[in-house]
């Protein structure tokens, strides 16, 4: 009997909302801000900013190869590894070792621990900036900038698993999106 360890990936999402209201307190504090029209308090309130960060662990990932050299007639089947460490320098050209997985001898399935590597993690932050101003008793103007993935930063997708393939180990793609930024206005009445 065979056991193998589970496998699963951790995710920790969090989101804030917040309306800001600090001008006023801004506007008179120690008193060294005069403004008898208001202007500060009507350009500087009705803020709201929400935003949602989101990281997660990797995807667990299992080396095969496309050739069926059990002779099941069932290709993908797991190859041999022969190192405690797969990983290369982790770098999208070298993510994965290739030195050490080796094909199993022909009629033998391979040694490798299905779902025992982990791939790179996802991080990303998503915020919106928002303003409710009033018109009249029923009518509002809303204004929004949202931008997701505020920081630009490039989440690597999952390295080439398959022992045949000449880019094995590397990574090819590129989890999530680019930097999107979006601008919105809402009429109501």
């Amino acid at each position: 009997m065979r056991v193998t360890r589970a496998c699963f990936s951790a995710a920790l999402i969090v989101a804030v909302t917040s309306t800001i209201a600090w001008a006023q307190a801004t506007a008179q504090l120690n008193g060294t801000v005069r403004d008898e029209s208001g202007a500060v308090l009507v350009l500087a309130s009705d803020w709201r900013v929400s935003g949602i960060a989101n990281a997660r662990s990797g995807s667990w990932l299992t080396v095969t190869t496309a050739r069926d050299l059990a002779g099941t007639g069932i290709a993908g089947q797991r190859v041999n590894q022969t190192s405690d460490n797969p990983y290369g320098a982790k770098t999208l050209t070298n993510y994965l070792n290739v030195a050490s997985f080796a094909f199993p001898a022909l009629g033998t399935y391979g040694d490798h621990t299905q779902n025992s590597i982990e791939g790179p993690g996802f991080w990303t932050v998503d915020l919106a900036v928002s303003r409710l101003v009033s018109v009249s008793d029923r009518q509002t103007m809303e204004f929004r900038v949202e931008i997701f993935n505020l920081f630009n930063n490039f989440n690597w997708g999952n390295p080439v698993t398959n022992l045949d393939a000449g880019t094995f180990g590397q990574i090819l793609t590129q989890s999530g999106e680019p930097r999107i930024m979006q601008f919105g206005f809402k009429f109501g009445f």
